[in-house]
């Protein structure tokens, strides 16, 4: 009788056990914002008019999507940001006299810069058969058929951070990464980079 409630208290704490570690190892393979940096003293009600910058000097040439910018400007005019404009280059940005000029010339209040530091996909083919079975009265002409559905699937790698820089000083008041590594993604690739984007911009102190 010892014997045997020994047995079933092993069982069962070896069932917990596995089932804490798979869900461990569930929530490690989740995605979420890294290196989040807010400026101690950074008022986010008075960046509401920005200008967008894209860091693509990591990837070659062919990865370098201007979807990536619009996906970005959309995510942040849902969140009250008025985005005006992206020319700039990387070196300008240190410049204090380039700065002045771009907050005379755009009105603006910050500059949010991409850096897209890994851009990978590779596009896979899933298909699942479905058979069913077409009667015919009176006619062999038509045997059972087949029917094979296709789903597209992207094997991503991507990494990416943004940055808010306020056009004042040239200080950065904002600034997060997120990344995925090898991550299945049914359908459309833009619209997980989207989400992506958005769970950055997540935090950001919405004043």
């Amino acid at each position: 009788m010892i014997t045997s409630r020994i047995k079933t208290y092993m069982f069962v704490s070896l069932l917990m056990f596995l089932f804490f570690l798979m869900l461990n190892c569930a929530s490690s393979k989740q995605i979420h914002p890294q290196d989040v940096y807010l400026h101690p003293n950074a008022d986010f009600s008075k960046y509401k008019r920005l200008a967008i910058l894209l860091d693509f000097n990591q990837l070659p040439e062919e990865r370098r999507e201007g979807t990536l910018y619009y996906l970005l400007k959309e995510e942040l005019e849902k969140r009250g940001y008025d985005i005006l404009s992206r020319a700039f280059s990387i070196e300008n940005l240190s410049d204090p006299k380039t700065l002045s000029y771009i907050r005379a010339a755009l009105d603006i209040s910050a500059i949010v810069k991409v850096t897209v530091n890994k851009y990978e996909f590779e596009k896979k083919e899933k298909s699942a058969e479905k058979f069913f079975s077409r009667m015919y009265k009176g006619s062999t002409r038509h045997p059972d058929w087949y029917t094979r559905e296709y789903v597209f699937v992207y094997i991503l790698d991507f990494s990416l951070v943004l940055g808010m820089i306020e056009i004042e000083q040239g200080n950065r008041v904002w600034s997060c990464s997120i990344s995925c590594e090898k991550k299945e993604v049914e359908g459309s690739r833009h619209k997980f980079i989207s989400q992506m984007i958005k769970d950055c911009l997540r935090t950001i102190p919405n004043e």
